[in-house]
């Protein structure tokens, strides 16, 4: 009776050499590997490894404005207050007021949740490649067993573990950039299921997974609009129907038509308009759009670098926009990114792989890189959704290698030293984020010239009591206005209040009010104008006005029920008078939003 083979292992692996010691664990280790469970498990770890310390990392730039300073999840009781904040990203709005109900303030929630997500996301790409690999054009093709088996874990260990990555999971408020991804990929995967599907039915309810999980992206992040190209791409590499593809082309129109209505529907917005079409095509931006999409040419090639020698990541990148493409580095840049597109065209029948990888980047990026002009030109976090096709093309292009020139066992330690180096590298850059000087030194030494990182620096002095230190940054900053080295207004604000404590602290009051007093409170926000009020405050207070501080303090708290630092101080005062009743709902109000406020949970004791 003849054996039967062992059709779950690799043709290398199925009749190993017998012999030495290390031959036979090689093989034991490898064929272990092939496991899916045991492939999933490592994934995880290596997340954990690599995340399990961020747990304390602190609210940075948009975390304060969009959870800790945001009254649409600090007085939600309902879905619709995060709807009316922002209804094009109502999906993670929601997943953070879920997070302040659950634990307030706490970190630890919001970071668990960024972690989960990425892992999900982590376990999707190795699915959907794992399912596109039984799809008839990569059957078809000649590829060796060992990049069926090791493709989907190699491309999802990469994207778990890339230094890239730290800044949509370590970021909280980024979880927009990861989540979209957990919708997206989520989607892709059910339409390729769809179509694999034998039974009417089973494929109908795969599809309507596909377009849940598509509004579900829609509504967390703009990027998602390049979905149903993507599925589209899918199909023409992966299918061989050609009356499909062009019922899909269809499809795929009507619902970019349809999306267009009901987006303009929800914003109160004309369908037929080219105002509308301006205004809901870029973001905060004044920017012409070649003028932005030139940039960009340059900014991808800054992604792409990053991604292959992630040395030098930092969150502010001082990228000044071009003048357009009369630039002739723009032409260059412009050039390589149609080399990269044509060598992905010249692969696609040699190695699909590599072809479905770049062309994803390319297509991932459309939102963000190209004629939709976004206040800041460059993000990293920008670059998650996108790497999974680079993850994607350096997996594939390993066992390429591996398969044209036998280098099995060089190309097996090259590897083995990637995956290492990326897990020091994102330790090291996730341990950067728990200290915020350390981290805004950090950043402010690669963009000198940048006014951000200096105003967050000095932020972050001013709150550990380093005020000489602050004061030399914010007036670096208020130099380089008058220079008009500063643009935007939010900047200003934020700098101009910053100064305000610096000089009360260092006590030349006189001084810090009459920054104040001329600062234009009409262009301020209601939150913004609270805080205004409040540094007025604590500047009467330092000069022992206590009657003009407490009606400074009221005027801030009546501007706003959640300026926590003005309520506290006017407890404080209201208690010094003896007007305990009055003073002990302020406390308790604090105490609703932040159960953790060290200074609401000092004064409650006396409301005992």
């Amino acid at each position: 009776m003849s054996k039967k083979k062992n059709r779950h292992l690799p043709k290398e692996q199925a009749t190993p050499k017998k012999g030495s010691l290390e031959s036979n664990l090689i093989h034991r280790i490898e064929v272990g590997f092939i496991k899916p469970y045991v492939q999933l498990c490592i994934i995880l770890i290596a997340v954990i490894s690599i995340y399990g310390h961020t747990l304390d990392v602190p609210f940075y730039l948009d975390d304060n404005a969009s959870i800790k300073e945001n009254p649409a999840i600090i007085n939600s009781k309902d879905i619709s207050s995060t709807w009316h904040f922002e209804p094009r990203r109502v999906v993670p709005y929601v997943t953070f007021a879920l997070n302040y109900r659950l634990h307030g303030f706490h970190l630890y929630g919001y970071h668990i949740v960024n972690i989960l997500i990425h892992i999900l996301n982590a376990l999707l790409v190795w699915l959907l490649i794992s399912d596109l690999k039984r799809t008839p054009n990569i059957i078809k093709c000649i590829y060796t067993q060992r990049v069926f088996v090791y493709l989907p874990f190699l491309t999802a260990l990469l994207f778990a573990i890339h230094p890239l990555q730290t800044q949509a999971v370590t970021y909280i408020v980024q979880r927009l950039a990861s989540l979209v991804t957990l919708w997206y990929v989520a989607s892709v995967i059910c339409y390729v299921r769809s179509r694999m599907s034998y039974k009417k039915l089973t494929a109908s309810l795969w599809n309507s997974a596909a377009v849940i999980f598509f509004i579900l992206a829609f509504f967390t992040k703009q990027n998602a609009v390049t979905l149903p190209l993507v599925i589209f791409l899918v199909e023409v590499m992966f299918f061989n129907d050609r009356y499909y593809r062009i019922f899909l082309f269809i499809v795929i129109m009507l619902m970019y038509a349809l999306g267009w209505v009901m987006l303009c529907q929800i914003l109160g917005k004309p369908i037929f308009s080219l105002n509308t079409l301006e205004a809901l095509t870029r973001e905060g931006s004044e920017a012409s759009r070649l003028s932005y999409l030139a940039t960009q040419m340059y900014v991808l090639w800054v992604y792409i670098r990053a991604f292959f020698w992630p040395v030098g990541l930092h969150l502010d990148y001082d990228i000044s926009l071009s003048r357009g493409f009369g630039d002739p580095g723009i032409i260059f840049f412009f050039t390589g990114h149609i080399l990269a597109c044509l060598i992905a065209i010249f692969f696609y029948s040699k190695n699909r792989w590599l072809t479905f990888g770049i062309l994803w980047y390319y297509i991932t990026h459309l939102v963000e890189s190209s004629l939709f002009p976004i206040t800041d030109v460059c993000f990293e976090h920008r670059t998650y959704l996108p790497n999974i096709g680079l993850c994607l093309a350096i997996s594939t292009g390993f066992f390429w290698i591996q398969d044209q020139f036998k280098f099995k066992r060089k190309t097996q330690s090259i590897l083995i030293g990637l995956v290492i180096v990326f897990l020091v590298i994102t330790w090291q850059r996730n341990q950067l984020w728990r200290d915020p000087i350390r981290f805004w030194n950090d950043c402010a030494d690669h963009s000198p010239k940048k006014i951000r990182p200096k105003s967050e620096l000095a932020k972050h002095y001013i709150l550990n009591g380093k005020h000489t230190e602050a004061l030399k940054l914010l007036m670096d900053i208020f130099k380089n206005s008058i220079q008009g080295a500063n643009q935007g207004a939010a900047l200003e604000k934020e700098d101009a209040f910053n100064l305000m404590l610096v000089l009360g602290e260092l006590g030349q009051y006189e001084t810090a009010l009459k920054i104040a007093d001329t600062f234009p409170e009409s262009k301020l926000t209601p939150f913004f104008r609270s805080k205004l009020w409040g540094n007025r405050g604590y500047l009467y207070l330092k000069l022992n006005n206590k009657e003009k501080a407490e009606a400074c303090y009221r005027k801030a708290v009546e501007l706003s029920n959640i300026n926590m630092d003005a309520m506290n101080n006017l407890g404080q005062l209201l208690l010094d008078k003896g007007n305990v009743e009055e003073a002990c709902p302020l406390f308790r109000s604090i105490l609703k939003i932040d159960s953790m406020h060290r200074e609401a949970n000092h004064n409650i004791k006396f409301c005992l």
